[in-house]
């Protein structure tokens, strides 16, 4: 304000002419001053509302305040009591009931309740009065198909891998009871198994290749396309074997000129994951996808269970639908040339071949005299101490030694990460025991990445 003006008086209180109208309708409070429909209000109403003069306010007396404490603490009450009648109506709390079955009830805190979900236990499906550990799957005599059909193969397939289930080796009994309830007659079994068998001959010797994989591995994304590398070197072993012999070795004899190829997939997980079989059903090989989890645990359980499958495939003890022949692990991000799967025929026990991407050198595994294939030393990777450094995809057995030599119900000794070690050294006594497969050949890599095209999802092949 500009020096020398006259001061404006202090306001009382504001005038009902500085009240602009609300456009607000109410029908349960005082209508509002000057709003539409309202009455007009004197100054001295208005003033009861705006004013300059602090409200005063009267203390309730502290008696009313105890009663309507009184009552909300009352009704409380009355509505807990109704509703606790109400749940133990409906879930009685057995009180009375015998200490066997409240104790039957009670389980460990870090298992999931089975029991109290569904009335079918394990032993619903598996003789657990033969094996209450692992035990086998319950014979159904009401399900039976004539053998030597194309159905009897599909149903073998089946059963084994539910005889797995209820073994369920490496994996909670809660995990395979749900896995044996998907997979019953009638529920949807292509969300747990999956399978193409067709170009398969009953009796023929066979060589099995497995991978263990997890979308939680290193592959995340992208495992669909280390899986169509994977499939891309599968089929170009396939047809080149069309125009080729295989070779005259002494292990190759044993199998003659007809032999066949089957690939095992093993998820750890719940269901099987769409883009992997996307992929192998459109790659035209013979495969089985099936699901064995969730564990994730160093896929030790996956391997066991591509052991147990092998084993039922082969075996013609356990019925085999298949010859026996090569086992051979194939991780999900690795890598191999097609040779690899001429060589692994030549395996008798078990043999080995150098593995790329390990060692001090940028190979694990034997080093032979290129003279006299006299072996000279071992290159071992990170870890030196052991009597096998072997990596999982650096070797090759005969599925004859399923059942004998490497017993299950686990065939895969440890639960940790790796267990080669282990797992060679219940077969061969010493490294020279093991059967060299090729002489410093350059055949296989391990955790290969893919071409840095294929980090674009949009151009990956």
């Amino acid at each position: 304000m500009a020096s020398g003006s006259p001061a404006e008086p202090a306001k009382e209180h504001i005038s009902m002419h500085h009240y602009h109208p609300s456009p607000i309708h109410t029908s349960i409070h005082e209508p509002l001053l000057d709003s539409p429909g309202s009455a007009a209000c004197s100054d001295a109403q208005f003033a009861r509302f705006h004013s300059n003069t602090p409200a005063t306010y009267r203390p309730k007396p502290q008696k009313a305040r105890c009663l309507l404490l009184l009552h909300v603490l009352l009704l409380v009450a009355v509505i807990s009591g109704i509703i606790l009648a109400i749940l133990r109506a409906s879930y009685p709390l057995q009180r009375s009931g015998p200490p066997s079955v409240l104790e039957d009830r009670v389980l460990d805190p870090s298992k999931f309740p089975e029991r109290l979900r569904t009335p079918k236990t394990i032993c619903s499906y598996c003789d657990c009065k033969a094996n209450r550990t692992s035990p086998p799957l319950l014979k159904d005599p009401a399900y039976n198909v004539p053998t030597g059909t194309r159905e009897s193969m599909l149903a073998h397939v089946w059963l084994s891998i539910r005889d797995i289930y209820c073994q369920h080796a490496w994996l909670g009994e809660g995990p395979a009871l749900d896995l044996l309830l998907q997979t019953e007659l009638g529920a949807d079994i292509p969300l747990l198994i999956q399978w193409s068998l067709e170009t398969l001959e009953p009796g023929k010797p066979t060589a099995y290749l497995y991978t263990k994989t997890s979308w939680a591995g290193r592959t995340k994304h992208l495992r669909y396309a280390y899986f169509k590398r994977h499939i891309q070197t599968i089929r170009t072993h396939l047809e080149l074997m069309k125009h080729r012999e295989w070779p005259s070795g002494p292990g190759h004899q044993r199998w003659g000129p007809q032999r066949q190829l089957i690939w095992i997939v093993v998820e750890d997980g719940e269901k099987l994951a769409n883009d992997v079989a996307q992929e192998l059903g459109m790659s035209g090989l013979a495969y089985i996808y099936m699901t064995y989890g969730p564990t994730h645990h160093f896929g030790n359980a996956q391997q066991n269970a591509a052991y147990a499958l092998i084993h039922r495939l082969s075996d013609p003890g356990l019925d085999g639908i298949f010859g026996h022949g090569p086992i051979l692990s194939i991780d999900d991000d690795s890598n191999f040339l097609p040779e690899l799967l001429v060589i692994i025929w030549d395996v008798r026990r078990i043999g080995v071949w150098p593995m790329g991407n390990l060692g001090p050198h940028g190979w694990e595994g034997p080093v032979y005299d290129p003279a006299n294939h006299t072996l000279l030393r071992w290159e071992a990777g990170a870890v030196q101490d052991r009597s096998f450094p072997v990596d999982n995809g650096a070797f090759a057995f005969a599925s004859e030694l399923l059942g004998s030599t490497v017993k299950g119900p686990r065939y895969w000794p440890t639960d940790i990460s790796g267990g080669e070690n282990e797992f060679i050294g219940s077969i061969v006594a010493k490294k020279e025991d093991l059967e060299p497969l090729c002489y410093n050949c350059h055949l296989a890599w391990h955790n290969e990445p893919l071409p840095p095209a294929c980090t674009d999802l949009q151009i990956c092949p």
